[in-house]
Order: C-alpha cells, then sequence, then structure tokens
C-alpha cells in the first residue's frame, strides 16, 4: 500500500472519530477507488491520479449546483482532496523551470520539454500552461 493511501486511510479514521461526516464520506469513496483489488498494489502517483479525477469531476459539477448547501460541501470536498496532491509548479517558477530545461539541459524541442517535465514533476504543473510556455520559447 502507497504512503498516501497509508495517510488518507488514517485520516479517514480521524474523520470517523471526529463525526466529520463530509471528510469520512469523501475519503471513504477515495479509498474505495484508489485501493488496490487483490495482490495488486499501487503507488502514490495513482492515487494522486484518482484525486485529480475526483477534483475534476467536482469542478465540472460545481457550477451546476443550485442548492447551497451542495456547493458547500462540494467545495468542502475539494479543499479537502487538494491537501493529498502536490504543491502545484504555476506561473513564474513554471516559466523558470522550462528555461533551464532548455538552455541548461539541452531540451531542444516541446516533446523533450514535457517529457522531462513529466519525468521530474509529474503531476505538479498544468500541462496546458507549460505547454503554452514552451512554446513561446521556440
Amino acid at each position: 500500500m502507497s504512503d498516501l493511501l497509508k495517510q488518507i486511510k488514517l485520516d479517514q479514521v480521524m474523520a470517523r472519530k471526529a463525526s466529520d461526516d463530509i471528510e469520512a464520506s469523501i475519503l471513504t469513496t477515495l479509498l474505495g477507488e484508489a485501493s488496490p483489488s487483490g495482490n495488486e498494489t499501487v503507488t502514490d502517483a495513482q492515487v494522486q491520479s484518482v484525486i485529480t479525477r475526483f477534483l475534476k469531476n467536482l469542478n465540472e459539477v460545481y457550477p451546476l449546483l443550485t442548492d447551497e448547501n451542495k456547493r458547500i460541501i462540494a467545495s468542502h470536498e475539494m479543499m479537502i482532496l487538494k491537501e493529498y496532491l502536490p504543491t502545484q509548479i504555476e506561473g513564474v517558477s513554471l516559466e523558470n523551470l522550462i528555461y533551464d530545461l532548455i538552455n541548461y539541459d539541452g531540451c531542444d524541442n516541446l516533446g523533450k520539454v514535457m517529457k522531462a517535465l513529466n519525468g521530474a514533476f509529474g503531476g505538479q504543473f498544468n500541462g496546458k500552461e507549460a505547454s503554452a510556455i514552451a512554446k513561446n520559447f521556440f
């Protein structure tokens, strides 16, 4: 079991003990979706992929919610899930990383830049943003 999955399990138990129904519910659902079946093992990256998918779904549904209570719950769920993802690299920091890859690491085309970014920082940046920044250098 991945370290991240172990942490989610501990947090789920703590949420149940604290009677935090929203956190316990979202973490239980997440555990069910991210846990391996049978003899399979799961990595932190795979768990983060499931979390990202959950967040994407919540972001799509949120604007459609008309009930204020449901909007509050969805917002709280998104906040809980984001805690399990690595800090996102954005803006100037992402631009500096791309600049360094191009000028110091020999990445001479968009494909090499994206491959290097994903290898070193996968899941920590928005691919569309990174691609747009990288295109400005070529």
